[in-house]
């Protein structure tokens, strides 16, 4: 007896994890962009660039639907515009993005290093979040934002989504890496 039920819970366990999903995707950075450039600090991402990008892999401007936007991507949820983005290095350890509609400021941040906002590593600024999701997965999700600058002039970011969760009492999980550039624009 207690040798089927072992056995009957063997096999529903098997058929929960069976069911479950994982998916992950993580391209290289594309060969044909200028090299990233590396820096002793974040200052070399000091500049203003357009908002508007290109996905690394496809080099479309729209990618699954949406435009590839810094700002959709840095400040999610605004209903506003931007059509330039300016990075500032005001102090070693301050980083100032803002996002701008012509004359217009539409979102900023001003991020600390010395209070975990972000990360500076060889002239690349690392921002990292973590969420709770309960639309369609409950679960929790990662979104790391690295920037660094490319040969030339370009702003580069490189976008790391990972997560798990359930859907339903399915687990589920993932984690995928994409390649955005950003052209400078005049200062």
């Amino acid at each position: 007896m207690r040798r089927r039920a072992i056995a009957r819970l063997t096999v529903a366990a098997g058929v929960w994890l069976g069911a479950s999903g994982c998916v992950f995707s993580h391209p290289e950075y594309p060969s044909s962009w200028a090299a990233q450039v590396g820096g002793s600090t974040c200052s070399v991402l000091s500049g203003t660039y357009e908002d508007r990008g290109v996905e690394g892999e496809t080099g479309a401007s729209v990618f699954r639907g949406q435009a590839v936007s810094l700002s959709r991507h840095l400040f999610p949820g605004q209903t506003s515009r931007a059509t330039a983005f300016v990075v500032t290095a005001l102090a070693a350890d301050t980083l100032e993005i803002a996002a701008w509609d012509g004359p217009r400021l539409v979102k900023s941040l001003r991020l600390l290093a010395a209070s975990g906002d972000y990360r500076c590593r060889a002239g690349a600024a690392e921002i990292s979040a973590t969420a709770l999701v309960g639309e369609q997965v409950a679960g929790v999700q990662t979104d790391r934002y690295r920037l660094s600058k490319a040969g030339d002039g370009s702003l580069v970011l490189k976008h790391s989504s990972s997560g798990f969760g359930l859907i339903l009492v399915i687990p589920v999980g993932g984690s995928e890496d994409r390649w955005y550039r950003f052209n400078r624009l005049a200062d």
